[in-house]
């Protein structure tokens, strides 16, 4: 009635902490979908890099400087057959001990159930790696080649070990610019042509664009 008492209920307003809490849990969704894309991504372009790698006729892969053997499992994931011989220093350069971390990250799971099994881990010094030599059919160094601090001997070295048949990969950034380090361990990135010019010795085959490591990341691969 013109004048009276309004009767209609007032409006019902979400409560504010669920607005938050809903915005969070989008936030969340798109976060995980987001990762889930970024993961699915790399692992594609990983999978191009390794494809790369010839391994279908090869019964051992030596990795230098393997870190803590995330690339080496995911490998073994698609050669289930495939052996391994891990290498890196005792130490890294944060100071974690890598025979506790290799020892508990080298170990079959569901992903790579023959990993643990067809795996040896060696642990060489900043100039030498304790491999025969001429032995083995394919050595891969993946972005260390920039972190040795005695370059030259452990280049001899990665030469020493490959077979007369063998393959050397060599996965490395190289710089965009002209002093550029490496954030982590402080090295200098190589050019193009200095990790060329450092294998002069050995045949370069190929050298093949890599996206996972941005515009500037290479495969090189050297036979004798």
């Amino acid at each position: 009635m013109p004048g009276g008492r309004n009767n209609t209920p007032p409006l019902r307003q979400a409560p504010l902490v669920s607005c938050k809490f809903m915005r969070s849990i989008l936030l969340l969704i798109t976060l995980f979908l987001a990762s889930c894309s970024g993961t699915k991504l790399l692992n594609e372009r990983f999978n191009y890099e390794i494809s790369n790698y010839n391994l279908e006729n090869i019964d051992t892969l030596v990795d230098i400087g393997c870190g803590f053997a995330h690339g080496a499992r995911f490998i073994s994931s698609k050669f289930q057959n495939l052996h391994f011989i891990l290498e890196d220093l005792p130490k890294d350069i944060w100071g974690n001990d890598m025979k506790v971390i290799l020892t508990k990250n080298v170990r079959n799971t569901p992903a790579a159930p023959t990993f643990g099994t067809n795996s040896m881990i060696v642990f060489g010094t900043p100039d030498s790696i304790p491999l025969q030599s001429g032995r083995y059919e394919r050595v891969l160094c993946r972005i260390t080649l920039h972190e040795f601090s005695n370059r030259e001997k452990m280049i001899s070295e990665l030469i020493r070990i490959l077979s007369p048949t063998g393959t050397l990969l060599i996965v490395e950034r190289t710089s965009s610019y002209e002093g550029q380090r490496d954030k982590y361990c402080k090295q200098l990135y190589l050019t193009k042509d200095e990790i060329i010019k450092s294998f002069g010795i050995l045949k370069l085959v190929d050298t093949i664009q890599l996206q996972p490591l941005a515009d500037n990341g290479f495969l090189f691969k050297f036979t004798k």
